[in-house]
């Protein structure tokens, strides 16, 4: 302009120092940075008016990994989750973890603008059940015995270029574990034996042994322990069969003082021995103390009872559990015993019964639906042939005494 335009620089509105003015109305920024990055403006002015122009300055950085851990760490703590965590970084890091749990990786990056994070498991994009935290930065794996051996990794992308970074998580296996062994069998003798324990072990770490099941067990060899001459000690046998059944009997049983070796003899020893070590165990003792006893049966009773067939009836008699000197008891003292039968089959002439039925009478109707005969239909006996009570034939089926007769339709009359 005429005359000279005076030129003054702005950025965001705020007016620069003429440190960097150039002639010409040039603004120099050396060694640019992310805090340069803003709206320039510059305004020229003379006495005959002003002009200003604008222009947008963007800085590009692109990714790089972030100088501090703890920059992404503040982030992992956030999510509130506790899974194990490792953070990816160019030359890659590994972590060794549990197989079946979770776990968070995190793609440590930063950059302008803020780059677009891709998640790949051995260089292809990710198949496993998994989720993304904090903008795609963290990557929480659901179960890591998904994934079979391989890489994870990041790459961060934007405008000014990109970056890969990557880490390797290890899954621990279980291992059979057999540095312990079990108590010993026996405290003395010849056939004492310690078993390896086995157990399962993780990092170290004892889990449950169900862990281990899908692995070979291996092969376990017992061990000789404890083997020694024993203290002398009282052996006995069994108890003998009692001299008596019931009513109070005796048991016998041998006891000895002996000791047990190492190379599995026995050696009798002295009584006096043993007697140090503890008291004799009793060789008699009392048995089948419970008095004796036995069914005892009356008499049978007359052959009255119900007729069950053609002179057949029942009778009946009384069984009773007593001791031998006659007294009552309950039935239970005898329930071992067989008991005898309280009722039998009996033949008597009271029973010699049949049933006797006389000839249907005449028919009531000669025609139609109404008509009906009887008969008599007595309880005899059959050597006398006079009638006795109906219930002594009971055990035969009665005969019927009327019956319908003459069912057939009359001729209409005119």
């Amino acid at each position: 302009g005429v005359p000279e335009a005076e030129v003054t620089w702005f950025k965001n509105k705020v007016k620069l120092s003429s440190a960097h003015h150039l002639h010409d109305g040039l603004l120099l920024i050396p060694n640019v940075s992310l805090s340069d990055q803003g709206l320039y403006s510059c305004k020229a002015a003379n006495l005959r008016g002003e002009v200003t122009e604008s222009s947008q300055l963007l800085v590009l950085e692109p990714p790089r990994p972030l100088p501090h851990q703890e920059d992404l760490t503040a982030v992992l703590f956030s999510t509130g989750t506790s899974p194990p965590s490792v953070l990816t970084s160019p030359s890659g890091t590994k972590m060794t973890i549990s197989p079946g749990s979770s776990a968070l990786i995190g793609c440590a990056v930063d950059g302008h603008p803020t780059p677009n994070i891709t998640w790949l498991y051995s260089g292809k994009p990710l198949s496993l059940r998994h989720h993304l935290l904090a903008a795609g930065r963290i990557l929480q794996i659901l179960n890591i015995s998904d994934a079979p051996e391989g890489e994870f990794s990041c790459l961060a992308q934007n405008e000014a270029g990109s970056l890969t970074q990557k880490t390797s998580l290890m899954i621990q296996e279980y291992q059979w574990s057999v540095n312990k062994l079990m108590a010993c069998s026996a405290s003395c003798g010849h056939k004492g034996v310690q078993m390896p324990q086995l157990r399962c072990l993780l990092d170290g770490t004892e889990v449950n042994i169900s862990h281990c099941k899908v692995k070979p067990k291996p092969a376990l060899q017992p061990i000789a322990c404890n083997r020694k001459d024993c203290p002398s000690r009282w052996m006995v046998t069994s108890w003998s069969a009692c001299t008596r059944s019931c009513g109070g009997g005796i048991q016998m049983r041998r006891v000895t003082c002996q000791r047990l070796t190492a190379k599995g003899s026995s050696v009798p020893m002295s009584n006096e021995a043993c007697a140090q070590m503890s008291k004799r165990p009793v060789d008699t003792q009392n048995c089948n103390r419970q008095p004796c006893v036995e069914w005892v049966a009356s008499s049978w009773g007359q052959c009255n009872g119900p007729c069950i067939g053609p002179r057949l009836a029942v009778q009946h008699r009384q069984i009773l559990c007593q001791t031998k000197d006659g007294t009552s008891v309950s039935s239970d003292q005898c329930s071992v015993l067989p008991r005898p039968l309280s009722t039998q089959n009996c033949w008597t002439d009271v029973c010699g019964v049949h049933w006797r039925v006389s000839l249907w009478t005449v028919c009531t109707a000669t025609c139609g639906n109404y008509g009906f005969q009887s008969r008599r239909v007595d309880c005899v006996h059959i050597r006398t042939n006079k009638p006795v009570l109906e219930h002594y034939c009971s055990w035969r089926p009665r005969p019927a005494n009327w019956q319908r007769c003459n069912i057939t339709p009359c001729e209409n009359s005119t």
